[in-house]
């Protein structure tokens, strides 16, 4: 009697062997599809986290700015540069109002400055700039507009494709011969 051998044919190992190098192919292309999927969600989760620590920073030195008083401009607002007294500093201590200013650098993005000391806060487009609402509600390309000691109602960045980013609303403690043109807002 002859004894028949069991096992594979030399065509079903072909058969696995091709089902097996299909199915670890397949496999690669989907783990390869998922990690470039998480390198770009985590590229611009990394971006609007930057943009968002930029313009929380900037909120929180415009939120205490200093009005104006007399002859002596704390606020001064130009195109590329906004330079203002602050009780909120990003370096300093706050309580003590301490001068700081917000430069746009066409090689370097929004620059932080405060005394000596410069930090580099986010790249942004070059073609940028700052911009100043009056209590009526026009925006001018510098502060203060007129012979008015008081602090813009707005400031906002805006990029030259006509994209504009509203930083922050300045609702702040007003000088002494402002009291009655300025309120401060209900916490509602």
């Amino acid at each position: 009697m002859r004894r028949r051998i069991t096992g594979l044919t030399l065509v079903e190992m072909l058969v696995v062997i091709v089902l097996t190098a299909l199915t670890a192919t397949l496999v690669m292309q989907g783990i390869g599809q998922g990690l470039g999927l998480f390198q770009r969600v985590s590229a611009d989760q990394g971006q609007i986290y930057r943009e968002l620590i930029c313009r929380l920073w900037i909120q929180q030195t415009l939120s205490t700015a200093v009005a104006n008083i007399g002859e002596r401009d704390e606020f001064i607002g130009e195109s590329s540069t906004l330079q203002l007294k602050t009780f909120r500093p990003l370096l300093g201590s706050e309580g003590i109002a301490t001068g700081i200013a917000w430069n746009i650098r066409p090689d370097r993005g929004l620059d932080y400055q405060e005394g000596e000391q410069h930090v580099a806060v986010t790249v942004l487009p070059a073609l940028l700039r700052f911009e100043y609402q009056d209590a009526e509600a026009k925006w001018h390309p510098r502060w203060p507009a007129d012979d008015s000691h008081a602090l813009p109602e707005r400031v906002r960045l805006v990029f030259d494709d006509g994209d504009n980013l509203e930083i922050c609303l300045l609702y702040t403690s007003p000088s002494p011969r402002d009291r009655t043109r300025y309120r401060m807002p209900s916490s509602a």
